[in-house]
Formats: structure tokens, sequence, C-alpha cells
């Protein structure tokens, strides 16, 4: 708890579970959040070749597997906002995509 508030969300680490993270996730009442378009944005990838990986057949209501961890993944987001703006898109965080709560 940080704030007074706990995370109700979780990502795996690799998208991948087990029976011990699932019984975790049970004991703790989070909900499990995953992704349907990964970035690939920690591999050597260069920065058009990730953000192309990201709005290729981008649609509503997709969620975007980016990380915090490079400078070409802000490049790419900074595309990817303007991308959206164009497109008539809106980037929303995941508990209002998804309309669950994130915090207790």
């Amino acid at each position: 708890t940080v704030f007074g508030v706990r995370p109700k969300l979780y990502r795996p680490a690799f998208g991948v579970t087990n029976p011990s993270i699932g019984k975790s996730v049970s004991d703790l009442d989070l909900t499990v959040i995953g992704w349907n378009r990964r970035s690939l944005d920690t591999t050597s990838l260069s920065m058009e070749k990730i953000y192309g990986r990201v709005v290729k057949k981008l649609s509503k209501g997709d969620i975007v597997l980016l990380h915090d961890t490079s400078g070409k993944t802000v490049a790419v987001l900074e595309r990817l906002l303007v991308f959206l703006r164009e497109k008539e898109l809106e980037s929303v965080t995941v508990d209002r995509l998804l309309n669950v709560k994130a915090y207790v």
C-alpha cells in the first residue's frame, strides 16, 4: 500500500503465469491485465520498426505493451500519440478501458 491505496491490477512479467502466481493473484484479489499489441520495444529493433509494429492494424480497444526503459520507447510513444489523434482514437488508462478498479 502506497499513499493509502492498494493496487488492484497485475501484469505478469512476460505475460506468463503459473498455478502459484494464480493463487497469489487470487489471494490478493487482483485483476490480471494482459495486452494484445506487443511492441518488442525491449529488443534491438529500431524505433521505426517498433512504431510500425504498434500502429499496424491498431484498433480501438487494443492494449499496447510498452516499457519505460529506453529513449526509443519514449520516441515511439510520442509518435503513437500523434497517430492516435490523427485517427481520432484516444489513449486511456487500462482501468478505464476495461471498466475495472485500479486501486482500492
